[in-house]
């Protein structure tokens, strides 16, 4: 297992901490329990919503599906989705609060997502997920698949197969990480990117290009966004008070 090393950095006052690297020994795994959680007064919360936002061309782009049987399973072209506008609105953002919670525990989150393998192509293609939150790989497909998880510095966290007689498997990553990818070996189109979070507050962009966090403590954070193709745009700061919703937004181009 390659070795977590923290980065401190300061944003406006904010410490932030970078992980570069993050594990995938489910064994590592101790959950946080809602009695070790720090206690959040619901009165002193407030929403932080926004968009992201591209300017320029994004000509629709074709998944080019190398396998005659994948291709079968789909009645005609399938969108990459690397980058996908509509009406000027990105989609596929991952959007997560980067700095400010330092202080909080939060408790695990032990409902399982689920990533599937559905006609050759992983679903949802970017998702986000909590440490130690378990995470149900599943394929409804008859042609077999693998799952590779490659950690935001290059190191391999796992390798397994899915194939039609087995169909699931079940997975924890043990630290944070932004994005880890998921890739096939057996069909070099499927990728997907797993955000690794020690709190809540993350989203991914839908058609709508929006994102909301709900019941975030009063406070200064620090919100930053990711796109797969686009990168990370600079993280903006936001002063959230008690009952108050702030919106910020973000545009590629």
């Amino acid at each position: 297992m390659k070795a977590v090393v923290p980065i401190l950095l300061v944003i406006s006052g904010i410490i932030i901490i970078k992980f570069v690297g993050c594990s995938g020994d489910s064994g590592d795994c101790k959950p946080i329990t809602q009695a070790e959680a720090t206690h959040i007064d619901p009165e002193k919360t407030g929403i932080i919503k926004g968009m992201v936002l591209f300017k320029g061309n994004a000509p629709r782009k074709v998944l080019q599906m190398g396998h005659a049987e994948c291709r079968s399973l789909h009645g005609g072209e399938v969108q990459d989705e690397s980058l996908v506008v509509s009406d000027g609105r990105l989609q596929n953002v991952f959007v997560y609060i980067k700095g400010g919670l330092e202080n909080f525990k939060f408790a695990t989150n032990l409902s399982a997502a689920q990533i599937g393998q559905k006609k050759c192509i992983y679903v949802p293609h970017v998702t986000g997920v909590m440490v130690c939150q378990p995470v149900l790989f599943t394929t409804s497909d008859s042609v077999d698949h693998n799952v590779k998880i490659t950690a935001d510095d290059g190191s391999e966290l796992n390798n397994f197969t899915l194939i039609p007689s087995v169909g699931k498997k079940e997975f924890k990553f043990t630290k944070q990480c932004v994005m880890a990818k998921l890739t096939c070996n057996y069909h070099n189109w499927m990728t997907a990117y797993v955000g690794v979070l020690n709190h809540p507050y993350f989203a991914v962009t839908g058609t709508d290009g929006s994102f909301e966090f709900k019941n975030v403590p009063q406070g200064k954070y620090i919100i930053e966004v990711w796109h797969e193709t686009l990168g990370t745009k600079q993280s903006k700061l936001v002063e959230l008070k008690p009952k108050e919703a702030q919106a910020v937004e973000f545009t590629y181009n």
